[in-house]
């Protein structure tokens, strides 16, 4: 079960993989991110407070379409901005820090796990994704919206 959930999880990363190019021609990048950070901790949060395998598995599912465009998003960006002769460094960079946190992540989660136990963990962390990406986005509406004001 576990690794159907996960291979789940998977198959909704390529389904936000696969929207992205849709949600690029009417979004700005910054606010991809944000609605990609959004379902990350909208599908943590769900898994931390299940009772049942199958909300768990819901839960997993809607953080795989998360990161499904957090990853695309962040790659175009990245390929965007770097000078063409650092985009390879840039990109290996990029990579590099997603398997790095893939590794450390346990790691780094597990003292959280031992006290406050895995569905707590997952709660907490959900709603620390679901607040950065609500602060982004009202940050970069305030943004706006200042800018207007001024001009």
């Amino acid at each position: 079960m576990t690794g159907v959930v996960i291979a789940g999880s998977t198959l909704t990363g390529v389904a936000g993989a696969l929207a992205f190019p849709r949600l690029r021609r009417r979004r700005a990048p910054a606010t991809i991110t944000a609605l990609g950070v959004a379902l990350l901790g909208a599908g943590w949060t769900v898994a931390g407070t299940a009772h049942t395998p199958a909300q768990i598995a819901a839960g997993v599912l809607i953080g795989g379409g998360g990161v499904g465009l957090v990853v695309p998003n962040l790659n175009t960006r990245l390929a965007e901005t770097a000078a063409p002769a650092r985009r390879g460094r840039v990109l290996g960079g990029l990579v590099t820090a997603i398997f790095l946190g893939q590794f450390l992540s346990p790691l780094v989660m597990q003292p959280a796990v031992d006290r406050f136990g895995i569905a707590a963990t997952f709660t907490y962390s959900g709603v620390a994704l679901l607040g950065g990406a609500a602060a982004s986005l009202t940050a970069r509406h305030l943004g706006r919206w200042e800018t207007t004001r001024s001009a």
